[in-house]
């Protein structure tokens, strides 16, 4: 956390089970002090079990871990544009 706040960094991706706290609250805070800063989620778990609480703790995209080596370059890339991105695992969401 204290890295991301002194580097206000154009983006942060975080996983939603971290130690400590999760993803969720440090997103939470990271947007307080950059609020510039877009936020990614990353997940295994069903994104139905947090979703809205993703979107409403001001996050700008999420991906599901099942297809993060498919998808995490879109969603940078997305974010960085100034676009959101929510995509899931085809496996999860047919």
């Amino acid at each position: 956390m204290a890295l991301a706040i002194a580097s206000n960094p154009d983006l942060a991706i975080l996983d939603i089970s971290m130690p400590v706290q999760n993803g969720i609250q440090a997103g939470q805070q990271i947007i307080k002090v950059c609020p510039e800063t877009s936020l990614l989620a990353i997940s295994a778990y069903e994104p139905e079990m947090f979703l809205g609480d993703v979107i409403e703790a001001g996050f700008h995209g999420f991906v599901s871990k099942g297809s993060i080596f498919t998808e995490l370059i879109s969603a940078i890339e997305s974010l960085l544009r100034g676009d959101s991105y929510f995509r899931f695992s085809k496996a999860e969401h047919p």
